[in-house]
């Protein structure tokens, strides 16, 4: 079979039932190969060629205008060369008499323009007025070239001996048993009953039903042939009714008859509406509830030939020299939009935009299609929509750019609307009301694909006083292509298919905004390197790059070196922020922080409670933001909130669900993400930063002090579980950052927030953050040092806390200075406490052993030997055998003599520590438990020494042991679960070896 392109194919020819159908397709010369077409399109094409004519032929899916308009649609976008289309099929038909005779089943009734109608009405959308049918728009009307050859087959068929409509029926073999239906039924069985006497039982036919022969109407016959033999198929040329219902009521029939009408179907209104067309029907009954389905065959076949031979009579160059089927609109610019001179290309979130708009209907119907373009201020929301609507203005009949920041502008745009469109059903009403409704019903009583952009769609949520019901503007039309852009969330609800969220630019796409606006060139020196610096610092957002661009671009000295920017960026962000573009004041009429703060004011109008909220996360990170934070758990129900932080965001108390509340709303301005990989919130940086500074220093101080009590309060209630205190972390950070810039002047208030900050502490060194605990750990010495003195023991207690840590974190470039660090600042604290709280108090002793631990871990053994054994005996003496403290002195000195063993001596001190740490195991395991991580490190400790003794497989399975416990309990990624697996797999390879003999 032939294969052509799509562009080659001129004329459409829409057959609504499979009879129609089946009729078409014997009418073709030629059948063409299928082409692919877009996944958009589910249309099923019949390709062929009729008297030189490419022709496309499709069905639908079902009767009716509405499926029409789809078909239609999508027809025209797959195949863009189409000039014009037949709409070819059965119809009902009014009795009455025409120029060719009385209409008849089998007969063909063909649009024509008459009597003030275009060729095509709509009966169910008339209005009555005084008993007589009024239209309130027409339908497109035939195209010229179809008229002239309707016109020039009438007046040669009356000339010709053949009759060629016959001779195109005969193309149907009826001798096939599943083609028998197109075969003439005979002119006994066109009946016409009078118009009030009603069908006896539905579905079964008149002869059987019992309906009255005398009630039939006897009417004068035509020259039609002799009985049983095929008919001349009179061809009856006017106006064609088109509604959604099918007419089975004679009387009605008859009343909207006095206006001329010939005929009545069901779905030119819906394929005429733009697309220039010319309706055939075959007369398959009379609209009266007698109908039944034996004319259907025949007058599909008639109507088919008819069309076909249409085709004879339209030279192919004429047809070709044809633009394309006429739109009804033109584009409108509503207003001077121009996308933004440097903007740049998003072409993920533009395609996203199109995919939504043509996805396949499914369960959705086949109305409008919305998208909701949804994100925080400045996230270039309105670029991508003008963006989407400039990529693809062309696929569109008419494009509406609308202001829908407040009714008002909505109002003014539909009355320009109304003003440009064509044809307009309006007369002179002015109200808002008369004017959205005209707007709408000119679109509902047409077919072409439109596009509106609702732009500023913010007040989406009912609760809202400024609530707009966006809704009421839509047309309702399957060609109807509708964009909101829009802070709230709400657009996602409004979307047909979800919507579309603008995030943060891409890396490289924010760079090369930033780069565009300040005209500095990539090659020079460290350009792009810095330009991205500055944009990772500006949390990659659209409206905050370009505002940085263009404040550089107007600065020289920055200009010249972009790493300026960043430290003033730091120094007077609030300010920075605070600026319009300089230059872009047409694409920009508000700057970032008025954008955020419009928001903001709306959330407080709805909920305080929310904006308090997120103030007070101001002060943690700005990523993963989990309920634990709160003290509340996924699970907790009406578990209220615990601590005095909490007064700070709401005099009432605070359960979960009223925290999910806070986060809702605060989420529906986008003022707050949901992330999509955990049960958590984000804040985008600059956001985040913004509620910050917005604040001032009292506030600061308020709002910082409850976050530091907060995650005090999360630390302690966290549990075991080594995710969680994690995911801490990055919190407890952000939070310390804050505190370490608070000026606290009365001591009181200054030691609460200290002893926070040294908890905070110890929790952060007890998983492995060995950073921040030092970090905080300093923090905590100096401001103990300047509140308390530092002979204060608290001061002492820090100083020890810190040594700790500079020992338990070195690494090993920096494991000689931090140690040496360590070791003196515990002989400082040593010396301290010696002089002030005595030899034999505890926390002497215990700075005795941390001092001891040092100077191990320096290679002083046998000094740190004796220390640690002068720790044992007085902790014995003091405390007794079975305290903790003392059988973690018994595994202090076990270790140093395992690890300080000389040759000599090594066999008795291995003896010595191997029992020792064994005792130290089987104490902790009868006073703290299996799990207990000091009774997991005592079992660390032994598998080292009979490790070392050369009893490698005991070694290795207690190894094994130890491994899997802190894995289960700590998490893989903890220091000591990875020093496990390091210790099992050398002692794996030591077994792989062939046995030594032990060194004495």
């Amino acid at each position: 079979m032939t294969k052509l392109r799509r562009d080659d194919y001129t004329v459409g020819w829409i057959c609504p039932l499979e009879v129609e159908q089946t009729a078409a397709l014997a009418m073709l010369d030629e059948e063409h190969d299928r082409l692919p077409q877009p996944a958009t399109d589910h249309n099923v094409y019949t390709l062929g060629r009729i008297a030189g004519h490419n022709v496309v032929i499709a069905g639908l899916y079902q009767p009716g205008n509405n499926p029409a308009a789809t078909v239609v649609t999508q027809m025209r976008t797959t195949f863009p060369n189409l000039k014009f289309g037949l709409l070819v099929g059965i119809g009902g038909g009014v009795p009455v008499r025409t120029d060719t005779g009385m209409i008849r089943l089998g007969h063909v009734v063909v649009s024509k323009p008459a009597g003030g109608h275009s060729g095509a009405v709509q009966y169910d959308h008339g209005k009555a007025k005084a008993g007589r049918f009024e239209r309130t728009g027409a339908l497109a009307p035939p195209p010229a070239v179809l008229l002239g050859a309707a016109q020039d087959l009438a007046a040669k068929r009356a000339r010709a001996r053949e009759d060629p409509l016959g001779e195109n029926i005969k193309r149907i073999d009826t001798s096939i048993r599943t083609l028998r239906r197109y075969k003439y039924p005979g002119a006994a069985e066109d009946r016409l009953h009078r118009p009030g006497y009603e069908h006896r039982q539905p579905v079964v036919p008149c002869d059987e039903c019992g309906c009255d022969p005398l009630q039939r109407i006897v009417r004068p016959t035509d020259d039609e042939g002799d009985e049983g033999d095929e008919p001349y198929i009179a061809v009856h040329r006017g106006t064609i009714a088109s509604g959604e219902l099918v007419v089975k009521d004679a009387l009605l029939r008859d009343r909207l008859a006095e206006e001329g009408l010939l005929c009545f179907e069901m779905e030119a209104a819906g394929a005429l509406a733009d697309f220039p067309c010319i309706v055939i029907r075959g007369i398959s009954d009379y609209c009266d509830s007698h109908k039944n389905d034996q004319w259907h065959g025949y007058a599909a076949a008639a109507a088919a030939a008819y069309a076909r031979q249409l085709f004879f009579h339209m030279p192919v160059d004429e047809v070709e020299r044809i633009p394309e089927a006429a739109k009804a609109v033109c584009s409108y610019p509503l207003h001077e939009l121009a996308p933004v001179a440097a903007f740049v290309q998003r072409p993920i979130l533009r395609d996203a935009i199109r995919e939504q708009l043509t996805r396949a209907a499914g369960e959705q119907g086949g109305g409008p299609r919305k998208v909701g373009v949804w994100g925080f201020g400045g996230g270039g929301k309105s670029q991508l929509a003008l963006s989407y609507l400039q990529h693809y203005r062309d696929d569109y009949d008419a494009t509406f750019w609308i202001q829908a920041g407040q009714p008002a502008s909505i109002d003014r745009d539909f009355v320009e609307i109304r003003r440009l469109l064509p044809h307009s059903a309006s007369g002179e009403s002015n109200g808002p009301e008369e004017v959205r409704q005209d707007v709408l019903a000119w679109f509902a009583r047409r077919t072409g694909k439109w596009l509106f952009v609702f732009d500023g769609a913010d007040h989406l949520d009912k609760r809202d006083e400024k609530f707009t019901d966006f809704l009421r503007y839509i047309p309702q039309s399957p060609g109807v292509h509708v964009v909101f852009t829009s802070r709230s969330t709400g657009a996602k609800k409004l979307s047909t298919f979800g919507g579309v969220r603008v995030a943060e630019l891409e890396e490289d796409q924010a760079v090369t905004l930033f780069l565009k606006h300040v005209a500095v060139p990539r090659t020079r020196g460290r350009t792009e390197e810095e330009a991205r610096a500055i944009v990772e610092e500006l949390g990659r957002l659209a409206l905050a790059v370009t505002i940085a661009a263009s404040y550089v671009a107007d600065t020289p000295r920055l200009k010249q070196n972009l790493t300026q920017y960043l430290e003033e960026f730091r120094r007077r962000r609030r300010q920075l922020l605070d600026r319009l573009p300089d230059g872009l004041a047409d694409e920009y009429d508000h700057s970032i922080m008025t954008v955020w703060e419009t928001s903001y004011a709306a959330v407080h109008d709805r909920l305080p409670a929310a904006c308090r909220l997120l103030t007070l996360l101001a002060f943690v990170n700005y990523e993963d933001i989990f309920l634990e934070l709160f003290g509340l758990r996924p699970d907790a129900g009406g578990e209220e909130v615990a601590g005095r932080w909490m007064s700070v965001v709401s005099d009432q108390a605070m359960d979960l669900q009223r925290v999910e509340e806070c986060f809702a709303v605060l989420e529906r301005y986008s003022l707050v993400q949901q992330q999509a990989d955990a049960e958590a919130y984000s804040i985008h940086r600059l956001v985040h930063a913004w509620d910050r500074d917005r604040l001032g220093a009292e506030e600061i101080d308020r709002f910082c002090r409850a976050a530091l009590e907060m995650l005090y309060s999360a630390t302690q209630d966290c549990g075991d579980g080594p995710e969680t205190k994690r995911r801490l972390v990055p919190h407890l950070r952000a939070n310390f950052d804050e505190v370490a810039r608070l000026g606290i002047d009365a001591e009181e208030e200054a030691v609460a927030v200290v002893d926070c900050v040294e908890a905070i502490g110890v929790f952060t060194a007890d998983i492995g953050s060995w950073g921040e605990a030092a970090a905080m750990k300093k923090e905590v010495l100096e401001k103990r040092q300047r509140i308390l003195g530092d002979e204060h023991p608290d001061t002492i207690t820090a100083m020890n806390n810190l040594a700790i840590t500079l020992g338990d974190m070195g690494k090993r470039e920096e494991a000689a200075a931090m140690r040496k660090e360590a070791a003196a600042m515990r002989k400082e604290v040593l010396e301290k406490m010696q002089r002030i709280l005595g030899d034999e108090h505890p926390a002497t002793i215990s700075a005795m052993n941390n001092f001891a631990i040092t100077l191990g871990d320096m290679g002083k053994r046998e000094e740190a030997a004796a220390m640690k054994k002068e720790v044992l005996e007085k902790r014995q003496r003091i405390l007794g055998d079975e305290h903790p403290d003392t059988i973690t002195a018994m595994n202090n000195l076990a270790i140093t003599l395992g690890d300080m063993g000389k040759r000599e001596e090594a066999a008795a001190m291995r003896k010595e520590a191997a029992a020792m740490k064994k005792e130290v195991l089987e104490k902790r395991r009868m006073i703290l438990g299996d799990e207990h991580p000091d009774t997991i490190s005592a079992m660390g400790n032994l598998a080292n020494t009979l490790g070392d003794m050369g009893k490698l497989e005991e070694a290795a399975a207690m190894k094994k042991e130890v491994l899997e416990k802190r894995q289960r309990i700590l998490g893989d990624e903890h220091p000591a679960s990875v020093q496990s697996k390091t210790a099992l797999a050398a002692n794996v390879e030591n077994l792989s070896r062939p046995p030594k003999r032990p060194r004495i």
